[in-house]
Formats: structure tokens, sequence, C-alpha cells
């Protein structure tokens, strides 16, 4: 399967670096039209790429990026069927945890010779890490993300829970298993805790739940032998 350019969110200065590296455009010809897969996403995030499209768009005349907006429940197997015929676009779009398997499987091209050492300085090291497979790198994302456990201040104060003032002062395992019976008590409070169950199985089990059982010294993989 050929290779392709893999990009998470592309920071777009670095398109211009994969196009012309990758001999596409001759002197003569006109611009060069890179396509571009993404799944919706969120609002903000869709709406942050589309105006980085228009910002890269309008600042040079030799490259437009053209981008197809793809649902998000299908994308994944969507690029898979591309990929067996050929058929994949020049840039995609994709959450970090899909990078590897993309990669292992040959037909993504690593971006290592288009991102300068400057660049790189700049980008947060688990964005970086997280676009790294087997020692080359593959995207680059315009933003981490992270997970946290928000509470109902007003219920906790009804159920009597103590509310911690910071991370040194947070509650113990034993003090937040408590908390949810006393949640669950009270006569307003249908689930004391809502762990999204409902998005099925995916990305969602490893995404939400490895950060709190790593957090714990634990982890999903056995990193001596994999």
């Amino acid at each position: 399967m050929p290779k392709r350019i893999f990009i998470i969110l592309m920071v777009l200065s670095v398109i211009t670096m994969a196009v012309f590296a990758g001999g596409k455009k001759e002197a003569t010809d006109g611009p060069v039209e890179v396509s571009l897969w993404f799944h919706s996403g969120k609002g903000a995030e869709r709406d942050t790429l589309n105006a980085q499209i228009a910002d890269f768009n309008s600042m040079q005349s030799d490259i437009v990026v053209v981008a197809k907006q793809l649902p998000e429940g299908s994308y994944t197997e969507q690029v898979n069927a591309g990929a067996m015929v050929d058929g994949l676009p020049d840039l995609l779009d994709f959450d970090g945890p899909f990078v590897y398997n993309f990669a292992w499987s040959e037909y993504l091209m690593p971006m290592d010779d288009y991102v300068d050492s400057k660049m790189m300085a700049d980008i947060l090291p688990s964005i970086v890490k997280q676009g790294t497979y087997n020692g080359h790198l593959y995207s680059l994302g315009t933003f981490d993300s992270g997970l946290g456990i928000y509470g109902n201040k007003k219920y906790l104060e009804a159920a009597g829970i103590r509310i911690p003032k910071g991370v040194d002062d947070a509650w113990t395992g034993s003090e937040f298993a408590d908390a949810l019976k006393k949640l669950q008590a009270l006569p307003e409070v249908e689930y004391a805790l809502d762990l999204k169950m409902n998005y099925g199985r995916g990305e969602w089990f490893t995404y939400a739940f490895s950060p709190i059982l790593q957090s714990f010294g634990a982890d999903l993989i056995d990193r001596s032998d994999y």
C-alpha cells in the first residue's frame, strides 16, 4: 500500500514543506491541490480546522487545501477502505490513538524531514510523543486534550461531602466511594457518577479509563514484552 502523509489537525505551515518535498509541483505548474479528509468532531474543533485551512489558502497562492468532511461515526472505516484501494487523500485528520495502527500498516509517511527543530521545540512533549511511532514522527496535533471528573457543588454540600481545595487536598479512594454513596442517596440525584458507558466499545474505554489506571501505577500492556 502506498505511504501517505498523516496529519492530526496539522500545523498548516508544514503542509508547504510536505508537498514540495514530495515533488508534486513543478515551477511552471499552477497551484497544487492538496486533498484533506477530516471527521466532523466538535464544533470548536471543526471551526479551528476550517480557520486554519482558510488562513493557509489565503497566505499564499502555490497550494490550495481542499477539505472533505466525512461522518464521524464511520470515519475510520472509510479511511481503511480508502487505503485498500489506493484512494486516500494527501492529508488525514485523526484522533491520536489511531496513529500507530496506520503507521504500523505502512501506508503513512513519516514527517521527520518536514518539521524543523525550532517548530518541534514549540510543541507540547505529549503531542510529539503521541505522534511518534517506531522512532519516527507521523502526526502533530493542534491541541492536547485531558479528562477530569467534576461535581455539582450544590449536591456535594447537600450530601455533606468535603470539597477539596486543590490537588494536594484531593479525596482518597475511600472518600470518593463514600461520596458516591452519599450523592446517590439524594432524592434529586438519579446517577451519582456518569462514566458515559453509553458511548459503547471503542476508543472511549481506553481514552477515558487508561489514564486512571496508569495514574495508580497499573497499565493495559505488559511493557516488558508487549
